[in-house]
């Protein structure tokens, strides 16, 4: 027999006597939860926990026996694509007789619940439809429990509020009697990122006393100083067990300041005879502390800001900033800093950039070709 893909994505294998009766045999592969139990008409194979791929590969042999008293053929076999291959020891089967159906399932290496199968069809329209369902449960060797760590808002500057910390728990899996104990070694975390674990776990046995479950706790938290920008970072940790086993997991976490800055980046343009690009920049204080704005932290000559310094200090604060236009560069690029008296904000950067039309300014081109077009005769 010949193994295709039908147009749902399932390998049917046809046969020459194919009838209207069927004899069926459906498993369903990928489920995150298990099927009703067994009946009648239901045949399982529990192949029990693997754990940190120990058993990749399942292989396992069910019994099919033709209980009527004709003759039974064997017109096709149908499987799901994450069931690797499905084959039963014979085409016909004789009353009373038992043939051999063969899976081979690749088990999902995720922490997962699943179930595998195969479908049967004979030309026996008095046999009832069968299922034969292989289960199985995958552990890893070291998983956190949460997948991805969030550590919220971070002011670095702001030494009255807490630095971020958040406790989170790491499982170590391992099959019991298979050689010393592993257990969590170490956590690395790059700065600012920390990360302090309790080296106790709570140990206990599942799957009927066959996996050892070690639950650890640990706080992941931030280092407290300055940070080049405002937004949202993200940074990895990484597990390690004592039999060099390791699980990674990313942290995210946002940058806040004191000050609120509209627009927080410049783009200009070329105004070409109307005049020079400007921009109006505001500053807003989040704590409604008064502050004053001193001046420019900038001396490379492209830009000027009028409003400088604030005359009074206040809670918001806004100056206009002039980009000196440079016909001749048609990208220009930089950045402005603003200089505070905030002892949190003291310098506040601002990204700018400018395009220039191709008319702008004197080019390095010639005469056009040809004779130039005249009015009138």
């Amino acid at each position: 027999m010949m193994i295709r893909k039908d147009d749902q994505g399932w390998d049917r294998r046809p046969s020459l006597l194919r009838t209207a009766g069927a004899w069926s045999v459906l498993v369903l592969l990928g489920c995150s939860s298990r099927p009703a139990p067994p009946s009648e008409t239901v045949r399982t194979f529990d192949a029990g926990p693997i754990v940190d791929n120990t058993q990749a590969t399942i292989v396992h042999t069910f019994p099919v026996h033709n209980h009527t008293n004709r003759r039974v053929t064997v017109t096709g076999l149908t499987k799901a694509c994450s069931c690797r291959s499905v084959s039963i020891d014979r085409d016909h089967i004789e009353p009373g007789a038992t043939a051999e159906l063969k899976m081979v399932v690749d088990a999902n290496t995720l922490f997962t619940d699943a179930s595998v199968a195969c479908h049967v069809d004979t030309d026996e329209p008095l046999l009832p439809d069968l299922t034969y369902v292989v289960f199985y449960r995958t552990y890893p060797a070291v998983r956190f429990e949460d997948a991805g760590i969030q550590l919220g808002e971070y002011r670095p500057t702001d030494h009255a509020a807490p630095a971020p910390r958040e406790e989170v728990t790491i499982e170590v899996y391992e099959t019991v009697g298979d050689g010393p104990a592993d257990r969590l070694d170490t956590i690395d975390a790059p700065a600012p990122l920390t990360v302090e674990f309790r080296p106790d776990p709570v140990v206990d046995l599942i799957e009927d006393g066959k996996v050892r479950r070690s639950r650890y706790q640990a706080a992941v938290g931030l280092t407290r100083g300055p940070d080049p920008e405002s937004g949202t970072k993200v940074g990895w940790i990484k597990a390690t067990t004592s039999r060099g086993k390791f699980t990674m997991t990313p942290v995210s976490w946002t940058v806040t300041s004191a000050m609120s800055v509209v627009p927080s980046r410049l783009s200009f343009s070329s105004a070409g005879d109307e005049g020079k690009p400007r921009k109006v920049v505001k500053v807003d204080s989040k704590d409604d502390r008064p502050f004053r704005l001193l001046g420019l932290g900038t001396s490379d000559g492209e830009v000027e800001c009028a409003g400088l310094p604030s005359p009074t200090a206040s809670t918001s604060q806004q100056v206009e900033i002039t980009l000196l236009e440079r016909p001749v560069r048609k990208f220009m690029s930089g950045r402005v800093v603003l200089l505070t008296d905030d002892p949190e904000v003291p310098e506040i950067e601002l990204p700018w950039s400018a395009i220039f039309p191709r008319s702008s300014g004197p080019t390095n081109e010639g005469p056009p070709s040809g004779p130039a077009k005249q009015d009138g005769p």
